[in-house]
């Protein structure tokens, strides 16, 4: 089964999906590019019962977030998605979330994601996968955030991964992360950053919190006036590096 290479499905912003200022969090629209990508997959055949039965699982392994306008409470958005890229483990997803009013840009999204295997290492994508949706798509360089060592005099907080920011999978959701280094910036003082547009954000996952855990966060201003993160866990393994800055 192959399906267009491009889908869009209509989204209206919930009042949950914002902040005290009536404004969708950044967060939501990772979950809408994370919700129209499971809607595409279906369309060409390939559910959460196809994945189950076979052993696999995609893991994002790196977001882009672009957003461009605000979008308020009871908005109505649209938001695309497309594949546009393929490099053995990995494919590459673009997204874009639109006023449905006018058309006007509000956020857009790149996000890699890796396969993994029934033993939960990455594994080749499967022929019928590629197949399924249309075009010989390009490799591409997998994203990557370097964000240095964490500074002398970074501001420090730790949070605990809590039941509710896991998701079907068991996992905590890449969108928690966002939110986790957003409320980290506004509690530090950097809430500045947080209101400007446009504004670019990256996301580097490395490794999963594990629920019920502790993770460390560290952030610290850029040269450029942006802002670094970096989240571990107890022991110092890294789990996301990050950053947030002027687009």
């Amino acid at each position: 089964m192959t399906v267009p290479a491009r889908i869009e499905r209509p989204f209206r912003i919930r009042f949950d999906e914002c902040g005290p200022d009536g404004m969708a969090r950044a967060s939501t629209f990772l979950r809408y590019a994370q919700d129209v990508a499971w809607s595409h997959s279906e369309a060409a055949g390939f559910d959460r019962e196809w994945y189950t039965q076979q052993g696999l699982t995609w893991l994002a392994r790196c977001v882009e977030l672009e957003l461009r306008a605000h979008a308020r409470t009871g908005q109505p958005v649209t938001v695309s998605t497309e594949v546009v890229g393929w490099r053995r483990v990995w494919a590459r997803r673009e997204s874009e979330v639109r006023d449905t009013a006018d058309g006007g840009l509000v956020a857009a999204v790149r996000t890699d994601w890796v396969l993994l295997g029934p033993r939960g290492a990455p594994i080749r994508l499967p022929p019928t996968i590629v197949a399924a949706f249309p075009g010989a798509l390009p490799s591409f360089e997998p994203t990557r955030v370097a964000i240095g060592t964490t500074p002398v005099g970074a501001t420090t907080s730790a949070l605990q991964v809590r039941r509710h920011e896991l998701d079907p999978l068991g996992h905590v959701n890449n969108a928690v992360y966002l939110d986790w280094l957003e409320a980290s910036l506004a509690e530090a003082g950097a809430g500045s950053v947080l209101e400007h547009l446009p504004r670019l954000v990256r996301l580097e996952y490395l490794r999963p919190a594990m629920p019920a855990s502790s993770v460390d966060v560290a952030i610290w201003t850029r040269a450029d006036g942006g802002w670094s993160c970096r989240m571990s866990d107890p022991t110092g393994q890294e789990l996301l590096r990050g950053e947030v800055r002027a687009a």
